[in-house]
């Protein structure tokens, strides 16, 4: 077999004034959140072996004005197969970037299995955010106070580490933080 099929994608998606929900629900690679320049929608780059990983996304909005936005990853093989297919053919596992609109308020859903997570908040306009990990790692800052200040932030971890800095930037009224069979630093 030859090298594998990496593909390199950028997508923007417009989105409405209203309120907006982003769900990431992501598996088996590395992934970053970062705010995108004002006036901008949502974009998501991606680097990936099509033959090895799928990655879809969808946008739906509502009368309303309200709308959401996923991105969801998965491997299409094995595990032992996709490892026998990085040691041997070159192959890598996805890299997939998400830039978020500074100027909508957003809740955020962002759900990580089996892969490694960095999380920059700073400037952005969440309102709610819930991030949830597994087997994996995860690293949330919030360098830049957030727009206004988040309603609630749940971090649910398990069978991985997490480290989150700069929380009192978002200013959260409710924080709610629990991490299984791994550690956290806060």
């Amino acid at each position: 077999a030859g090298p594998p099929n990496h593909v390199k994608s950028a997508k923007a998606t417009e989105v409405p004034a209203g309120t907006g929900r982003v769900v990431l629900d992501l598996a088996q690679g590395e992934f970053y959140i970062h705010a995108e320049h004002p006036g901008q929608g949502v974009r998501v780059e991606a680097t990936y072996d099509t033959e090895v990983y799928l990655i879809e996304d969808y946008f739906e909005s509502f009368p309303d004005s309200s709308w959401v936005y996923g991105v969801r990853s998965q491997r299409t093989i094995s595990g032992l197969h996709a490892i026998f297919r990085q040691l041997m053919a070159g192959g890598k596992s996805p890299k997939i970037q998400v830039f978020l609109p500074v100027d909508v308020p957003l809740e955020l859903q962002f759900l990580v299995q089996e892969g490694g997570c960095d999380v920059e908040l700073g400037g952005l306009w969440i309102t709610t955010a819930d991030f949830r990990f597994q087997k994996g790692g995860f690293a949330l800052e919030v360098e830049a106070p957030l727009r206004e200040p988040m309603q609630r932030m749940t971090i649910r971890g398990r069978m991985g580490g997490f480290e989150a800095e700069n929380l009192g930037n978002a200013s959260p009224r409710l924080l709610d933080v629990s991490c299984k069979m791994g550690g956290a630093d806060i």
